[in-house]
């Protein structure tokens, strides 16, 4: 070869071995920054546990997505209102249950995700994959500008304080969340 013919080879060698990972996530591994991918992107949630702060509470109590805070209970909860069920949410509020440091109700239908930090992917069985991650969902109003975290589970028991665990699955598109885990 000639050294003008180098000149052209050595830089097209070297962009194709480059792009050989440029393509989609599609053949690639389930990795961190496949899975920090899906920030915004929207995923189905069937009755699953959020948590909140007390201000987004006291947003929703006073914009009547959640009625007053029953005190008279053993367990202190706002009941959900017409508002607040037409956001996606499914159950009361409930404040200061014990094991749980926020207040913290259900969600049901499609949300856009935030995820925060992975955790740890593992396999699950039939090249699906564990994925442990601190994340939240974001509800379409304005008193919840910051993310509901999705609780995970610890010692069989919801709470905030253990990151969310979903399985992944490939598929043509490339891997996407199937499912969240409670185990």
């Amino acid at each position: 070869m000639s050294t003008i013919e180098l000149k052209f080879f050595v830089p097209a060698l070297a962009m194709l071995l480059l792009c050989t990972g440029c393509g989609s996530d599609k053949e690639g591994p389930l990795d961190d920054g496949v899975v920090m991918s899906m920030n915004g992107q929207t995923v189905k949630f069937e009755s699953e546990q959020v948590s909140m702060t007390p201000e987004q509470v006291t947003c929703g109590i006073q914009n009547e997505l959640f009625g007053e805070i029953d005190q008279s209970a053993s367990r202190k909860v706002a009941p959900l209102l017409e508002r607040g069920r037409a956001l996606g949410f499914t159950d009361d509020v409930s404040i200061g249950v014990t094991g749980r440091d926020r207040p913290n109700t259900q969600v049901r239908g499609t949300f856009p995700v935030e995820v925060n930090r992975v955790v740890n992917i593992r396999e699950h069985g039939n090249g699906a994959k564990r994925v442990e991650v601190w994340a939240g969902l974001r509800v379409a109003h304005f008193c919840f500008a910051g993310p509901l975290q999705i609780m995970g589970v610890r010692r069989g028991e919801l709470t905030g304080e253990a990151p969310a665990a979903f399985e992944f699955a490939r598929a043509e598109e490339g891997w996407h969340v199937v499912q969240v885990l409670h185990q």
